[in-house]
């Protein structure tokens, strides 16, 4: 499992944020989710996030950049340093009141977590349970019917987990597929997430040969620096590409229309 580091010291993210997150975002432009014990609740304004945390919730700001412009240059950076194409590193704010959190799953995404003020207690597994997950998955939950076809039932049976500490300043990469829970105690946590949705080459894929590939793991691995800076497939990922394709295991598997022009974000975050 390669760990992710941040291109930049936690002090400058955190001096890119208002120095009340609460106070100086604008909610009602705002792309936010809520949960209350895993029930989704509603936000139209500051009184509303409030509301959420003391109650013991989680407030979720997806495509928090487009609120604070500022957060764009670090995401230029991570994906840069990744080697993926832009748009697909995206910054989210994460606040929880106490007994807030998040309960165990998994993502199909990588991520950086930066603790930014308040305690967060995480539950963490080893390494990973499915190695390059398309899909994300909760624990207890049925498995969506794609994710069944390349995984075990007995890798969605989550092991045993360590518990971890997370003070202001401290940051952890989160692999794709490995098991994680959040919990606050006390106090409000506010944290970032720097989520890096790396294209596996099953992306490249035709809609009709992605679902004949999802089974074949060479398929599901990831492209991080096999892309030019304009967002194009290099050389060198069109011939590993094509070294794919020529497997028997590859069957009649084409690529999409994409390859050989500039990579469309919303072939993996779709």
């Amino acid at each position: 499992m390669t760990t992710i580091a941040l291109p930049l010291e936690v002090g400058e993210l955190r001096a890119m944020l208002p120095d009340d997150p609460i106070g100086g975002i604008e909610w009602g432009a705002a792309d936010t989710r809520a949960l209350i014990e895993s029930d989704p609740a509603q936000v139209r304004g500051q009184a509303d996030v409030e509301t959420i945390l003391a109650v013991g919730g989680t407030v979720i700001v997806d495509r928090v950049s487009s609120l604070l412009p500022a957060l764009r240059r670090p995401e230029r950076m991570l994906g840069e340093r990744v080697g993926i194409p832009s748009g697909l590193c995206e910054a989210k704010l994460f606040l929880s009141g106490p007994g807030g959190g998040l309960p165990l799953h998994f993502d199909r995404f990588d991520s950086i977590q930066i603790q930014l003020a308040g305690e967060k207690r995480w539950q963490l597994t080893p390494g990973v349970a499915v190695s390059c997950p398309l899909h994300s998955h909760l624990a207890g939950a049925d498995p969506m019917p794609a994710l069944s076809r390349y995984c075990d039932p007995e890798d969605l049976l989550a092991p045993p987990r360590e518990e971890v500490i997370f003070l202001p300043g401290q940051t952890l990469h989160i692999a794709a597929g490995r098991w994680h829970a959040t919990e606050v105690s006390e106090g409000i946590s506010i944290s970032l997430a720097m989520r890096l949705a790396i294209p596996s080459w099953i992306h490249l894929l035709t809609p009709d040969s992605r679902q004949l590939a999802l089974g074949d793991s060479a398929f599901r691995q990831r492209t991080a620096g096999f892309w030019d800076g304009g967002g194009r497939l290099s050389a060198a990922g069109e011939a590993h590409l094509r070294q794919l394709l020529a497997r028997p295991d590859a069957g009649t598997c084409t690529v999409g229309d994409g390859v050989g022009s500039r990579f469309d974000p919303l072939a993996v975050l779709e």
